[in-house]
């Protein structure tokens, strides 16, 4: 009986040593990009439309890390770095602009997911996201029929969100090789969401919002454990429309009651930059 225990233990440990000489693909990486974003809302109780683009830096880090033979998990970290501010114009759609102001982007986001593997390169993936977006908008013309401009101060506009993602994923190898690369595909829809602006105190928009992401990245061996490339994402997101409700607050220096709602909106990301992977 002690030598079939034996020989089970044994038996265990060779397994678990036969995985770990052989285990699948695991690395930590830190990006470093410049994100393009284009934004653009559609409003129905004034009818104007909104267009605004906007370049920033973005700081990207996270990992991908080996479970055993049937699973990985991925956390990643994204953040705006330094944001600049450009343009935004709405139009309406009988007499022309609207309103002029400056727009800011700021966006960080959290993402952790399973992978289901298939093979040991391609992936099921499946996890959920923790979002942040803040639209800032300084500088405001508000372009009258009369005529008349009305000038304002600062807007702030955030958006927290929780999607639940699914989609694939594709690592061609480990980082002993002298170049891998990699592909991911997802699709998120929003579980849970708040947004709410400075303007409008008191008042909160629950968002239904869906985002399309694609993204890719290849890397060169530059020593043991240590690889160096670039990587190109891009991403949309399509909000629906929201409201109108009514609030009662003071708008233009009056004070009444008002019908609100939350434009629908699109957004696109695009970003690419250098990528360092370790796994050390």
């Amino acid at each position: 009986m002690k030598l079939r225990y034996g020989l089970a233990a044994l038996s265990l440990l060779s397994s678990f040593n036969i995985y770990a000489q052989s285990e699948g693909i695991s690395y930590s990486y830190l990006t470093v990009g410049n994100e393009s974003i284009s934004y653009k809302e559609t409003a129905t109780l004034v009818p104007v439309k909104s267009d605004a683009s906007v370049s920033n830096l973005m700081l990207n880090s996270g990992g991908l890390y080996d479970i055993n033979e049937t699973f990985a998990f991925s956390v990643d970290a994204l953040a705006t770095f330094s944001p600049n501010s450009d343009n935004e114009e709405w139009t309406h759609e009988t007499f022309g602009v609207y309103q002029r102001n400056q727009f800011e982007y700021i966006h960080a986001s959290t993402h952790l997911a399973l992978h289901y593997k298939l093979t040991e390169n391609f992936r099921v993936i499946g996890g959920t996201a923790l979002s942040l977006i803040t639209y800032k908008r300084t500088g405001i013309n508000l372009n009258l029929q009369d005529g008349s401009v009305i000038k304002g101060g600062m807007q702030e506009e955030k958006s927290n969100e929780i999607y639940l993602d699914a989609g694939i994923a594709y690592e061609s190898g480990k980082l002993s090789e002298s170049m891998r690369y990699g592909f991911k595909a997802t699709v998120g829809h929003t579980i849970w969401s708040e947004t709410y602006n400075t303007q409008f105190d008191g008042l909160d928009f629950a968002t239904d919002t869906l985002r399309y992401n694609l993204e890719a990245n290849v890397s060169f061996k530059v020593t043991e454990g240590i690889h160096l490339g670039a990587y190109a994402r891009y991403s949309m997101l399509d909000r629906g429309q929201e409201g109108p409700v009514e609030w009662t607050g003071t708008l233009v220096d009056r004070e009444s009651t008002f019908a609100v709602e939350f434009p629908e909106g699109e957004t696109t990301n695009s970003s690419v930059g250098l990528m360092l992977l370790w796994d050390l």
